[in-house]
């Protein structure tokens, strides 16, 4: 255990940044019906590429021969809502034209609350089979390799509840439905060429079945031959009993980065640095390589202090989307070059899913999409190299 003492100080270190722990994973929360009221038909759908770029700020450094590196570079995509005028062939475009490698296609069925036992497609936002199929295709026509990635939805939350707290009243009968649910999914990741499909993401409350868990992974075996990952929340990614049975450590990356509504891009870099060097060692500490399935930032003030929750409606700020994109991209670079020499090369942080392209962007949005924002041009540089 003696070389296990740094990691472990580090560990409390991260934990510690958070004011109370299993935050609410609102990033994919949000109901179809609710992304389109605040995504509203625009009259000409803008570009894709930044609007501005910010002035007095020196360009950010190149990768150099960090970018040789093996490295997820990806994109999620939420397939539970639609974008009139913005269909996934031309996401699809764009998401390449920033030099991605991947794409997390994010399918979800959903149960009533947190104590309901059934898991069944909701009825207006889960994609048919059909349109999932048609989806992962046209993701692999443009040059994208996939990640399949079945979430669970909840219909009726009250304040606090969300997947994380799921409580079903039979344990049994919930565990049968949600195996049913994966296994639908495994099977048409498998008939699709997927390369990467997820088990499950943020059930905290469910992580320490592991006997559950590993039947469960057993079964999806048997149907799908490609890598196997779980995504953890941000601060509960050692309560996962079964990483031994997964190919991949997933895990949310919605650090809290500051609590100042306008901070500086040396802070967030700060921040973000601490937090690589704990996720990079406990990567070594699983023997796996560690994903980070979903990171982003609504571009709107004082989104670094949550960047999980879309909900808050402040004022447009598409700079501190940037400086959040940006503190992210440099203290990776940092990792990439000082890594220890003794890490095995093929652990640590191996990739990322940027949190996401659904939605119209534009420097007046508030959401996710870094479409026509600044923050598209680190993307380009990070996963381009250039």
């Amino acid at each position: 255990m003696g070389s296990g003492w740094p990691w472990l100080c580090a560990l409390v270190a991260l934990v510690v940044l958070a004011t109370t722990s299993c935050r609410p994973a609102l990033a994919d929360e949000g109901d179809g019906a609710l992304q389109r009221a605040r995504h509203p038909t625009p009259a000409r759908v803008p570009s894709f590429g930044p609007a501005w770029a910010p002035e007095g700020m020196e360009p950010p450094p190149k990768p150099g021969g960090a970018f040789k590196r093996a490295f997820v570079r990806g994109v999620a995509v939420g397939l539970y809502t639609r974008t009139p005028g913005l269909d996934h062939k031309q996401m699809f475009r764009e998401i390449k034209a920033l030099g991605a490698t991947h794409v997390s296609l994010v399918t979800s069925w959903r149960q009533e609350h947190v104590r309901s036992v059934s898991i069944r497609p909701d009825p207006v936002e889960t994609y048919s089979d059909d349109e999932v199929r048609a989806v992962i295709r046209e993701a692999r026509a443009a040059g994208l390799k996939v990640m399949l990635f079945p979430i669970l939805h909840l219909h009726r939350r009250r304040s606090g509840e969300w997947r994380g707290k799921l409580e079903p009243a039979n344990r049994a009968r919930w565990w049968a439905s949600y195996e049913a649910f994966v296994l639908h999914y495994a099977r048409l990741a498998a008939e699709e060429g997927v390369i990467v499909y997820s088990v499950g993401s943020e059930l905290l409350s469910m992580e320490h079945e592991r006997d559950r868990w590993v039947s469960l992974i057993s079964r999806v075996r048997e149907q799908y031959k490609g890598d196997l990952i779980y995504s953890s929340n941000w601060d509960h990614f050692h309560g996962v009993t079964f990483w031994d049975q997964l190919d991949l450590v997933g895990m949310t990356g919605y650090f809290e980065l500051s609590k100042e509504p306008e901070p500086e891009l040396a802070e967030l870099r700060a921040t973000w640095q601490a937090a690589l060097s704990v996720i990079a060692s406990y990567s070594v500490l699983t023997g796996r390589p560690l994903i980070l399935t979903e990171v982003g930032y609504p571009s709107q003030v004082g989104s670094a202090a949550h960047p999980w929750d879309y909900t808050q409606a402040k004022a447009a700020s598409p700079m501190t989307q940037y400086l959040a994109y940006r503190a992210m991209y440099e203290a990776w670079l940092a990792w990439a070059v000082e890594r220890p020499p003794e890490e095995p090369e093929h652990l640590g942080v191996s990739g990322v899913f940027l949190w996401n392209w659904n939605g119209y962007g534009g420097p007046e949005d508030i959401h996710y999409a870094p479409r026509g924002k600044p923050a598209t041009a680190i993307i380009r540089r990070w996963y381009t190299g250039r």
